[in-house]
């Protein structure tokens, strides 16, 4: 195998891309509460409890930020294949004794999903909030794009007598879908501004440009028993400094390699991080013998998402987009409350993401970063410092996450904690956490909510906006901070010494904690700043 024998395997943490190609509930609620009064109410009595406020000072948690690449590039010569079957029957249930009746049958609430969303004219948000993972947001699907090119076919990728879905916009393919002998997985999608070409096979190259001197194709190969695109190998050209070939670590693996591939699906669900990694260099001529020899596949044209039937009795995946049953009233201590509770995700000013999108079921490393960053803001006498490294319990981090999400991570799922460009600063060992040491003065953001909404199905969703302070409410003592937590959205657009940075929404539940009323994160979205 062509990569080096050196190379030590350290984590199986997924990666959400692969360079510029992106492959691709909440705790129960305690206690019976039954409407928003009664829990200000209770949370108007003082408990002695100290409010999460913004702290003073805080450090650089020294969070990279992704970037990504525009790319375009140009499709070759296609052969056509026979026509595949379209979407079975929805009226019946699958047929034990027909495998592909029940591989095609799982593949229905995927595209249940998509017609859901397309027939509300879901926002970006509101689809990645009903768990569907797709590219199509990049052209403004659903609620602002051409949704009659949406197609769906079904198509062996590999020959081994199994359908695969396939998702394709305008022709192109958007997204595939596999069926691993028990559970539908997202195969790849197609990132915006690049050219996929699918051979025979389960063949597939993805062609992008990074400005207008560098390019690359990258080659994956689809493999049935995981049901997902292998990288195996790719082009980099540079027009000014000559051609260089790599492979991928999972072209021709071993058969303890691909035993190490298969237990980190079986743990983590996708593919270890060394196959992103390429290692040998090969000439041009090896590369050129590992290209398919046939022509791209050409897809037939498929079937319409909008003509699509849901089933009358299907639950609706997208719950906390329920409708509005009122609109609660922002007494002075519900605004005051709401405002301090948003205030403690507001405050870690979460700049460079499109969007900033925290749940209970994010990655273990944005909620854990989120504990750290409030924990240093609000409380940093519970940080040590060792060397490098910040050390966290992880009993404090689960206070903080039981807090906002109602949940507590196991010692098993601390330990998947890994940071792959920190590997000496940031992990999990002997029941802490290790992160990164980087001190800098900032001043903590605060929320004003502007609205709470209830909605039908016992959440509510809270409207806020996000304002930063000078730095002499803190400094000189002249104003009181806390005062700002009783801003209402009326009175902080022209308040002196606050500037409004951007905005957010959260769907909240009722949360009895600690011994007072309060909420819990459903799912929380602050826009970019």
């Amino acid at each position: 195998m062509l990569r080096d024998k050196g190379h030590k395997i350290i984590s199986c943490i997924l990666q959400a891309a692969i360079l510029a190609a992106a492959l691709s509930g909440c705790g129960q609620t305690a206690g019976d509460i039954n409407s928003i009064a009664k829990i200000q109410e209770e949370a108007a009595v003082d408990t002695g409890e100290v409010q999460d406020t913004p702290a003073e000072a805080a450090g650089d948690t020294g969070e990279a930020q992704d970037e990504s690449a525009e790319a375009s590039g140009t499709a070759g010569e296609t052969e056509d294949v026979p026509e595949q079957s379209a979407l079975k029957s929805t009226d019946n249930a699958a047929s034990a004794d027909d495998p592909d009746e029940q591989i095609n049958d799982s593949y229905e609430d995927i595209l249940f999903m998509y017609k859901e969303a397309q027939d509300g004219k879901y926002s970006d948000k509101e689809v990645e909030r009903m768990g569907l993972d797709t590219k199509l947001v990049q052209y403004g699907w659903p609620f602002a794009s051409l949704n009659e090119e949406v197609r769906y076919l079904y198509y062996d990728l590999d020959s081994d007598g199994s359908d695969e879905l396939i998702i394709i916009y305008f022709d192109d393919i958007a997204d595939i879908y596999g069926f691993d002998g028990t559970n539908v997985r997202h195969a790849f999608s197609t990132p915006y501004k690049s050219i996929v070409e699918l051979y025979p096979d389960g063949m597939l190259s993805l062609s992008s440009f990074i400005g207008m001197k560098y390019s690359y194709t990258t080659w994956y190969q689809y493999d049935s028993s995981f049901a997902d695109f292998l990288p195996v190998f790719e082009i980099n050209s540079d027009r000014e400094n000559g051609e260089s070939c790599y492979t991928f670590c999972a072209y021709n693996m071993s058969d303890e390699e691909r035993k190490e591939v298969e237990d980190c699906y079986n743990n983590y669900g996708s593919y270890p991080v060394w196959l992103h990694e390429w290692s040998s260099e090969i000439s041009i001529q090896e590369y050129e013998k590992l290209l398919p020899t046939a022509s791209p596949v050409k897809l037939p044209a498929g079937e319409k998402i909008d003509d699509l039937k849901l089933p009358t009795d299907r639950t609706p995946r997208l719950k906390p987009h329920a409708a509005k049953t009122g609109t609660i009233e922002l007494t002075d201590s519900v605004q005051y409350e709401a405002n301090i509770f948003i205030s403690n995700f507001a405050e870690q000013r979460h700049n460079g993401a499109e969007t900033y999108t925290l749940s209970g079921d994010s990655d273990i490393y944005d909620l854990v970063y989120f504990a750290f960053k409030h924990i240093k803001m609000n409380s940093y006498d519970d940080l040590t410092v060792d060397g490098s490294s910040y050390v966290l319990s992880l009993e404090k981090v689960n206070k903080v996450l039981d807090r906002f999400f109602g949940i507590t991570l196991s010692e098993e799922k601390a330990e998947e904690f890994y940071n792959d460009d920190y590997a000496t600063t940031e992990y999990y060992g002997d029941g802490n956490f290790y992160l990164i040491a980087a001190d800098g003065e900032i001043f903590g953001d605060i929320a004003v909510v502007k609205e709470i909404n209830e909605l039908e199905d016992g959440t509510y969703e809270m409207l806020f906006d996000v304002y930063a302070p000078s730095a002499d409410i803190y400094d000189t003592g002249e104003k009181d901070a806390k005062a700002l937590y009783h801003l209402r959205a009326s009175e902080a657009y022209d308040a002196e010494d606050i500037s409004w940075r951007t905005t957010g929404s959260a769907i909240v539940t009722p949360y009895h904690y600690n011994g007072r009323y309060t909420w819990r994160i459903v799912i929380l979205y602050i826009d970019k700043q």
